[in-house]
């Protein structure tokens, strides 16, 4: 027997190789193991997907297996990280399988957030309760996503698929997925919190009622202040008339005492 997650052109050289018919089992239908996994777009220009990732280590219970292209790139990721006080290890396949055991152990002791990985080297990787799958770099064909994001919702566990590209990026990529069963959320990184867009839209509207009532309090306060800093400032102001007028009094007290004598 022989078990895929995708259906591959080697398959189809089975009869071939044996010399016999080959019955295809499809159990997608009927398979009631898999959980509910939401599926994000963030869309992330090149030179902030390293922050991108700052920010998801940083949310509540987060930690996650990170998919890129190259090693290259994940060395440099894993360096920005560290220095951003970010726990992450790496999984390649130059290591020996003494540091790959330590990588997965660290993970799913949660000592780290993000395990950064290639296809290859995630190739046969079986982490119970994986939460999330991050794409750092968007997968190159359907397949492949779907070997990836099949590391998290299993054994009916809810999961999240988080995947990072601009909006050229992001707009080929739904292209890619067209003929795949997969609802893809915009999604969006606010106030530590990872939210589709229809909850991000009510969030900022609700921020911007709250500034707009704050600036109305303020300037209500400034106004009352204003009134009684002026009337504080008139009630101070002795009118001068009155001591001119008491001038006046005493002038003419001195010609009366004049004209008597």
């Amino acid at each position: 027997m022989f078990f895929s997650a995708t259906k591959t052109e080697i398959l189809n050289e089975l009869p071939h190789w044996f010399g016999i018919d080959v019955e295809t089992v499809d159990v997608r239908a009927s398979d009631n193991t898999q959980g509910k996994v939401v599926h994000y777009l963030l869309e992330t220009p090149v030179r902030k997907r390293v922050d991108a990732l700052r920010k998801l280590a940083h949310l509540d219970g987060f930690y996650a297996l990170v998919f890129f292209k190259q090693v290259a790139t994940i060395q440099a990721a894993a360096e920005n990280l560290r220095y951003l006080g970010v726990k992450v290890a790496v999984l390649d396949g130059q290591q020996r399988q003494v540091q790959r055991e330590q990588a997965l152990r660290d993970l799913r002791q949660r000592k780290i957030s993000l395990l950064l990985t290639t296809d290859v080297a995630a190739r046969g990787l079986d982490i119970v309760e994986l939460p999330a799958v991050v794409n750092f770099d968007l997968p190159k064909d359907a397949n492949t996503y779907i070997h990836r994001v099949g590391r998290t919702g299993r054994m009916g566990a809810a999961g999240v698929v988080i995947n990072l590209g601009n909006e050229h990026d992001l707009r080929h990529f739904r292209q890619l997925l067209t003929h795949e069963n997969y609802v893809l959320h915009e999604g969006y990184l606010y106030k530590g919190e990872l939210i589709d867009k229809e909850l991000f839209t009510q969030k900022k509207q609700e921020a911007a009622e709250t500034f707009e009532k704050g600036k109305r309090k303020v300037k209500t306060k400034s106004k009352a202040k204003r009134k009684t800093t002026d009337l504080k400032r008139k009630e101070s102001i002795v009118p001068r008339r009155h001591k001119k007028k008491r001038k006046r009094q005493q002038l003419n007290k001195g010609k009366h005492d004049k004209s008597k004598k």
